[in-house]
């Protein structure tokens, strides 16, 4: 699968989850704490989804989104290594 297939995939399923809880058609929450649902059945799986989607956001160089995917990611998946790696390789540098 290339990137752009998973970015596709990955933001479908995720868009799809977004309208079902309310936000408008392709549209983030502020928040990612307002976007998450831990408690959710498939909590694990939708973690591993916004974490696949936002790995092929930063290897399309799309690293703003990528943040914010990698943000509700580690909601659902708080002891995920693999997630805080991504999260620090994203991150903003200042200087």
């Amino acid at each position: 699968m290339t990137q752009q297939e998973a970015r596709f995939w990955g933001l479908r399923t995720i868009n799809n989850i977004r309208q079902a809880i309310g936000l408008p058609e392709g549209e983030a929450a502020q928040n990612p704490e307002d976007e998450a649902m831990p408690n959710f059945l498939a909590a694990n799986e939708m973690g591993k989804i916004y974490y696949r989607t936002a790995l092929a956001e930063k290897a399309l160089d799309n690293k703003s989104e990528a943040r914010k995917l990698l943000k509700v990611a580690r909601i659902y998946l708080p002891a995920d290594q693999n997630v805080q790696k991504e999260i620090a390789a994203c991150a903003l540098r200042l200087g």
